[in-house]
């Protein structure tokens, strides 16, 4: 009977898994997590981002360059190496990036309307707890 629960847990993990994909695919803008990264890491190379998003470089470099062209991002060459660039948000980037930090906000205040404070802290424990076991190995 543990063993049918915990399959059923599992098989609900899996299903709230691609549901999150099918919303982060529709809602959350794929370059957010770039933007944030970038925000957050001054002087950031695409080398980094490619190890930090786990993409390939031909990847990162083509939302590189789509961001880029957008106004979003500045590419500098790097003074110690010339043959790296740095990046770096502009003024433009920056926006984009808050206005897409309040939409997410809005959107996860509606997804998680229906909980409580006490249900939103399990939730926030329950899912540690299986990244951990995720992290640690099953």
């Amino acid at each position: 009977m543990k063993s049918n629960r915990s399959m059923q847990l599992l098989e609900q993990l899996a299903k709230t898994s691609r549901s999150f994909q099918a919303f982060k695919q529709t809602n959350y803008r794929d370059n957010v997590e770039l933007l944030n990264y970038l925000a957050a890491h001054q002087k950031s190379t695409a080398k980094m981002l490619a190890q930090y998003l786990q993409i390939t470089a031909p990847s990162v470099s083509a939302k590189l360059n789509q961001l880029q062209h957008s106004g979003l991002i500045v590419k500098k060459v790097d003074p110690n190496d010339h043959r790296s660039s740095q990046l770096a948000l502009t003024g433009k980037g920056q926006q984009q990036l808050e206005f897409e930090r309040k939409k997410m906000a809005e959107q996860a205040t509606r997804l998680f309307a229906e909980l409580n404070k006490k249900q939103k802290k399990q939730l926030i424990r329950l899912l540690r707890t299986i990244e951990e076991t995720f992290i640690n190995g099953l």
